[in-house]
């Protein structure tokens, strides 16, 4: 994590990093939290404590209860909404779901969420311009 590194052991700076990468690398479509001590060689306590670390730190966003993205996925899908809103100031959740290339069980968290933050509105499966359309990702 930029600027905390020094408070970290090489073996958890090397562990944070391969955390951050394994989300980044898979933006629209995170791993399982509970997939990821697995993919990183860690155990579950540890994984979970460095999630938590790169949450606090806003390299990773929970978007709901165990689902986390990595803040590009949350920042790329926030562009994507604005740049659709240029040319149709309504979204339905399928067309976003094609938009970012992702399945429904991910398109729908990451909507919910950006209501939440004010870049979008909810009415039924559509989505509107939010009153706050500059929100950026809160954790």
């Amino acid at each position: 994590v930029a600027g905390h590194q020094e408070a970290f052991s090489d073996q958890e700076s090397r562990l944070l990093d391969t955390v951050e990468s394994l989300f980044a690398e898979r933006l629209f479509q995170p791993p399982d939290l509970d997939e990821v001590p697995a993919c990183v060689g860690s155990t579950p306590k540890e994984t979970g404590r460095l999630i938590q670390l790169l949450v606090q730190h806003d390299r990773l966003v929970r978007v709901a209860g165990n689902l986390v993205f990595h803040k590009k996925a949350v920042e790329r899908a926030r562009e994507v909404v604005l740049q659709h809103f240029r040319s149709d100031n309504r979204l339905e959740s399928v067309k976003f779901k094609y938009l970012i290339d992702t399945t429904r069980k991910y398109a729908i968290p990451l909507l919910d969420y950006l209501d939440r933050i004010g870049v979008t509105s909810r009415v039924g499966n559509t989505r509107f311009p939010g009153g706050s359309r500059n929100a950026g990702p809160r954790t």
